[in-house]
């Protein structure tokens, strides 16, 4: 085992991402942690072993074991039950920062989690902001806000130089600590974007996938450009976003007349909304419409299928990106809680995303 230990421990240099060793040690020495408990969602968990080995051959006499359920943002983190079954008096929550807590009261952890944001070591190089510049010369756009998602975010000063070089003006959105660092966005939370909406025409988003420049969209309606340091690939996200954008209007249209409404309510730890709940529910007394409760840990078309014919439409309190995501083409329309607002406030000129 002795041996295996230290191969771990080689093993975490060649791991792609930043998963701050010493930070986790120094950690568990100075809360006198014994039992440690490592979270991570999909695409990290496959490191988990190797971070563990290494943390054993490091501190000796301490036990740690690797929560297996994915985990898709600092809302959703590992139940307390389970943490007082394990008796864990330390969990490393890697890929993410605290959740903001103005969103859920449960989803910035306690004081025994350590938040490890495992930065990406993917580097932006000057081909890839060439691909941008061009991309931009030919949209004429010359104001341009910088984010990315957590793992990119340490690249935005070395995008926002090459671009400033070249004669644009960038604009980084400041941090809103411990929650959001400097130019960070979540799938849930655009508001560091939102911040510099009326001083930028575009913004550009370092990110993989299409999970956060939708969101980016969506909340701002303006122009983005993805820069993909994995596929090493520049798009203009823009045409994509703006047909998921009439799809969700026309999900809004059909729901204007909706009598019957479940409202559904997250169990999980960070998803659990009880403001946000307060003002749905008011809202529907006010209108004199029928609804009921309903409460989800994690909420799948399976699950709403048997009350389609009692209800006539839902709308999901705990994730909004459930709603877009997972249950845009449901046969009932799934709506987010800025989608809901817009219906029961009969304000349908500005689309609101997502709370």
């Amino acid at each position: 085992m002795e041996i295996e230990n230290e191969e771990a421990c080689k093993k975490i240099k060649d791991i792609p991402y930043d998963l701050e060793l010493e930070k986790i040690l120094r950690s568990i020495r100075d809360l006198n942690a014994t039992r440690v408990l490592l979270q991570s969602p999909p695409g990290l968990k496959k490191y988990m072993p190797v971070v563990a080995d290494c943390i054993k051959k490091s501190l000796k006499s301490l036990s740690v074991s690797i929560y297996l359920e994915d985990s898709y943002g600092a809302c959703d983190l590992i139940p307390d039950n389970i943490i007082n079954m394990l008796k864990a008096d330390l969990v490393i929550h890697f890929g993410h920062t605290p959740y903001p807590r103005d969103l859920s009261p449960g989803g910035g952890g306690n004081s025994n989690y350590l938040f490890i944001p495992t930065y990406s070591k993917l580097k932006i190089d000057a081909t890839l902001v060439q691909n941008v510049i061009d991309k931009l010369n030919r949209l004429e756009l010359k104001r341009i806000g910088l984010v990315a998602s957590l793992q990119h975010v340490k690249e935005l000063n070395r995008l926002a130089s090459y671009l400033r070089h070249e004669g644009f003006t960038t604009l980084i959105p400041p941090a809103a600590p411990p929650f959001l660092l400097r130019g960070q966005v979540l799938g849930c939370d655009y508001r560091l974007a939102l911040y510099i909406k009326n001083k930028v025409d575009s913004y550009i988003i370092i990110s993989g996938g299409k999970f956060h420049p939708l969101g980016l969209y969506l909340s701002t309606k303006k122009t983005v450009i993805k820069l993909d340091p994995y596929e090493r690939k520049v798009t203009n996200f823009t045409k994509e976003g703006e047909k998921v954008l009439k799809i969700r209007m026309f999900k809004i249209m059909k729901s204007l007349d909706i009598k019957r409404w479940g409202v559904i309510i997250g169990a999980k730890t960070g998803q659990y909304r009880p403001k946000l709940v307060e003002t749905i529910l008011a809202m529907l007394r006010k209108r004199k419409l029928k609804y009921r409760i309903l409460v989800s840990k994690k909420l799948t078309r399976s699950s709403l299928d048997d009350l389609s014919e009692t209800f006539d439409g839902f709308v999901v309190t705990s994730c909004p990106r459930v709603a877009i995501d997972d249950l845009g083409d449901y046969r009932k329309p799934v709506l987010t809680p800025g989608e809901f607002r817009m219906i029961l406030e009969e304000k349908l000129s500005r689309y609101i995303f997502p709370w």
